[in-house]
């Protein structure tokens, strides 16, 4: 081959080497490594910069041509049926894994198996496995990986989960995530209840503000994409932060927060029909409300306690734990932080007294001459409305299908629509109103309309041994290029 390749490799690969091209495949301390080197066919000649000055210029120009000659690799996607789901493999070619640093090829995944976001695997070298976020199988999803990558038939790279969205990674999932400051966490979801609980393992009030904010974030979106969530939201403490009448205050104010947040508890009922309701536990044991005296006397030492420091902010999530790296691909949803405050009133005109009337009973008419009187004071202006509170107004009861459709397009091309308060108002009330009227969104009706002409068209004549079970052959060596794309029905996982 003799071309540069992007390689992954397990976290922490060579982190002590100096001047060694590599970086994050996602942002955050569990991620696996992408290393840069040239394919001997034999052997792997990784890159190296010579001196710290050309370091970053180099690894950039390394990671274009790398990735440019990634995009030339072409393998097949096999699609089998697990649980009525459809799950991608792409296996038996030595840069399998490394696919999922090509979004093109991601999204011919997507639309493989008909999904919009990812949860992708990669265990080992030369396998990765997709399944759709929204699927019913996406909490079992992260217990396979960790399977494949206990048992692997190659070098392993990552027990982890990666979300893809339009074929880019924009998160990591897993069991014990690692942040940059030595924090931990893991989200869990209850398949049968869809509750959450969140493990917590940190030293500090300010890392578990962090934490509580990141799990928050992810657990919310995920409730809203899946429309699945029990309601709620369990926080299990851990590690060496210590009990006091401060943690159990913090705590109290982040459960008010989130379980007072009108604006997030209206869209998650909405979309999920569900509230949401947090609970805070330290090493098992549940986390009361702290006596009123202990808060009033803690306030009086910090009175921006619960305005600053305890603020709780939402962002998209997984369905699984993410990391709560900054990913600027990641906006945040400011409209679900807290509840939403209109704009101050303007202040009062101030009034000046009315002059006393003259004694006589009748008042003189002014003359046309004369300056208009003053209009009255304005005492109770009313804010303007905000975009989510116009969005709640909004009404789609009478209106036909080709109005919706143009109404659905609108929204679609909103940028992050999935992630902004006043489009998500639209699309459910919208959605209310398709169903209404028997019929899907023009998404929906595409795909069907697509279906039944292929189920019209006569099928081919298949060969005698079509859909006979066949044994499981280990994954071939890595000079084999290319698999079989054909839909496999014999029993997938032995783990499952």
């Amino acid at each position: 081959m003799d071309k540069l390749m992007p390689i992954l490799k397990p976290e922490g690969y060579r982190k002590d080497v100096p001047y060694f091209l590599k970086d994050r495949l996602f942002n955050n301390p569990s991620s696996p490594v992408v290393a840069y080197g040239i394919d001997k066919m034999s052997h792997i000649e990784y890159e190296h910069s010579v001196t710290a000055e050309n370091f970053d210029e180099k690894l950039k120009s390394s990671k274009i041509e790398a990735l440019k000659n990634l995009m030339h690799v072409q393998l097949n996607i096999q699609v089998q049926i697990v649980e009525g789901n459809k799950l991608a493999f792409v296996s038996g070619h030595e840069y399998a894994s490394e696919k999922i640093l090509d979004k093109d090829f991601m999204k011919k995944v997507a639309n493989k198996i008909g999904a919009s976001d990812l949860l992708v695997g990669i265990p080992f070298k030369g396998h990765l496995i997709a399944a759709d976020s929204a699927s019913t199988i996406r909490s079992k999803f992260p217990g396979v990986i960790i399977k494949y990558y206990e048992n692997p038939q190659q070098d392993v790279i990552s027990p982890h989960v990666f979300l893809l969205q339009d074929g880019e990674i924009v998160g990591i999932g897993g069991s014990q995530l690692k942040e940059e400051d030595g924090t931990t966490f893991s989200i869990s979801e209850d398949s049968s209840t869809h509750n959450y609980m969140v493990n917590a393992k940190c030293s500090t009030i300010d890392e578990l503000k962090d934490i509580v904010n990141t799990t928050y974030q992810q657990i919310l979106l995920a409730a809203m994409k899946t429309k699945d969530f029990g309601g709620e939201i369990n926080y299990h403490i851990d590690g060496d932060i210590q009990d006091t009448p401060e943690l159990r205050s913090r705590c109290k104010s982040f459960k008010d927060q989130i379980n007072s947040n009108e604006m997030a508890q209206t869209i998650v009922e909405a979309i999920t029909k569900s509230g949401i309701k947090a609970s805070f536990f330290l090493r098992g044991e549940l986390l009361q409300n702290v006596d009123s005296d202990v808060i009033e006397t803690m306030k009086e030492n910090d009175s921006d306690l619960d305005q600053v420091e305890d603020k709780i902010t939402t962002s998209p999530a997984l369905t699984e734990p993410l990391s709560s790296s900054n990913n600027p691909s990641i906006p945040a949803i400011e409209e679900l932080a807290m509840k939403e405050k209109s704009p101050p009133p303007p202040p009062p005109i101030a009034e000046t007294p009315p002059s006393t009337p003259p004694p006589s009973s009748a008042v003189p008419p002014p003359s046309p001459s004369a300056a208009p009187p003053p209009p009255p004071p304005i005492t109770n202006a009313s804010p303007p409305k905000t975009d989510s509170e116009i969005a709640e107004e909004e009404d789609y009861s009478n209106l036909s299908i080709e109005e919706l459709d143009a109404i659905f397009y609108r929204i679609t091309s909103v940028p992050n629509a999935r992630t902004h308060v006043p489009s998500l108002i639209r699309m459910t009330k919208l959605m209310d109103a398709y169903d209404n009227l028997g019929t899907d969104v023009p998404s929906q009706r595409k795909q069907q309309k697509k279906q039944q002409s292929n189920a019209q068209r006569k099928p081919a004549k298949r060969p005698e041994n079509w859909g006979k079970s066949k044994s499981r052959s280990t994954s071939p060596p890595p000079s084999h290029r290319e698999s079989s794309s054909t839909p496999q029905e014999k029993k997938w996982w032995k783990f499952w």
